[in-house]
């Protein structure tokens, strides 16, 4: 296989699609023919803290049987100097003797003989989120191995932070559309019970309007009875009051008439007495 350049690797990979082909193009450039030499991409499993080794499983089907839901390997279980390295994210560290153990726990073959694996972080903002697996089974010096692997890993670091960014910008898109999603749903929500208690307020509202119109009506409907009633004791009291008047009238008429009677015979009483009077007058000196 023909090595390439780095300006030409470099184009190859701004082209390449993904995290997985731009791992390919590094990982054939460094083993070429000898498959005893490569790297591993692994992700940040957060609530786990451990690196995951994604890859192995996804690319072959066969495998999951024999691993676990995801290759990893706690960062807590490195040794502190690996571990501090890993977190800077500045070199690859050698785990020491126990590589071919932890390469066991990312699913990579280590194979019999000598095993070298090495881990370098890939550190964003400050943050782990990723990390590079190392591992030769070969004889290669670590000199020679670190001094091809080096560049190209920083090559993969750049191309790897183009597609964290996208997946990122992704993932924020996806987050803006979900609140944005829920947010309609919860202001749908609102406007459908808001509408609702309109609809039970002006229903309730029709309702004691038409209350209010009935007791009125009954109220409108009492009082016009009373005032019949009334008017008709009215007609009754002014029928009594016009023959009381017109019995006034007839006993004034009648007291004036026996008034008049009265003073006639009076009168004729008087002119009696002064007949009687005159008439004993004259019959006195008669008697003498």
């Amino acid at each position: 296989m023909s090595v390439k350049s780095l300006p030409a690797l470099a184009a190859d990979l701004a082209l390449a699609p993904d995290a997985s082909a731009a791992l390919r193009a590094v990982h054939e450039e460094l083993s070429g023919d000898d498959r005893r030499t490569g790297f591993v991409l692994l992700t940040v499993d957060p609530r786990r803290n451990a690196l995951v080794n994604r890859q192995l499983v996804e690319a072959d089907n066969s495998s999951e049987a024999a691993l676990p839901p995801y290759a990893l390997l706690a960062l807590d279980h490195l040794p502190p100097a690996v571990q501090y390295a890993v977190l800077a994210g500045q070199r690859f560290a050698d785990v020491g003797d126990q590589g071919s153990q932890y390469a066991r726990l990312l699913g990579v073959d280590a194979g019999v003989g000598d095993f070298r694996l090495l881990l370098k972080g890939i550190v964003f903002e400050g943050a782990l989120a990723a990390a590079l697996a190392l591992y030769d089974s070969g004889r290669r010096s670590g000199a020679k191995l670190l001094e091809k692997a080096n560049p190209l890993a920083t090559l993969f670091e750049l191309s790897y932070a183009r597609f964290y960014e996208r997946d990122a910008r992704f993932e924020a898109v996806s987050a803006l559309h979900d609140v944005t999603t829920r947010l309609r749903a919860e202001h749908a929500s609102a406007v459908s019970g808001l509408e609702r208690e309109v609809e039970r307020l002006r229903a309730a509202q029709r309702a004691g309007t038409s209350d209010v119109i009935h007791r009125l009506r009954d109220a409108v409907g009492a009082a016009e009875k009373r005032a019949i009633a009334a008017e008709r004791r009215l007609v009754a009291v002014e029928g009594q009051v016009v023959n009381a008047v017109d019995r006034l009238e007839r006993t004034h008429i009648q007291l004036h008439q026996q008034d008049s009677t009265l003073r006639s015979q009076a009168e004729m009483i008087r002119q009696l007495e002064g007949r009687l009077a005159d008439a004993e007058k004259v019959s006195e000196p008669l008697r003498s």
